[in-house]
């Protein structure tokens, strides 16, 4: 086999390995948590969670309940700090 044919499978299954790893990472997150000096207190998390798992301490800092969360993944998407992880 020519070596630049060689090189390029070797590239593609590292890619495809990345693509997979990085897949089932994210198929695994146990859960979302909270970057409480990030967070702004501004409420676009808790308006978009369909679980209502996400309430506001006695600082105004975001607070996610794992039990009620069902990692949609809608609040990471909707803060602007990107204080949810």
């Amino acid at each position: 086999m020519n070596k630049n044919v060689v090189l390029t499978l070797v590239i593609l299954l590292c890619l495809c390995f990345l693509l997979v790893f990085s897949a089932c990472k994210k198929a695994t997150q146990n859960e979302f948590n909270i970057e409480k000096k990030a967070c702004n207190g501004c409420g676009r998390c808790a308006s978009v969670c369909p679980s209502d798992a996400i309430y506001y301490d006695g600082d105004n800092k975001a607070v996610i309940d794992q039990s009620k969360c069902t990692k949609c993944g809608e609040c990471v998407a909707i803060c602007p700090q990107h204080a949810i992880y």
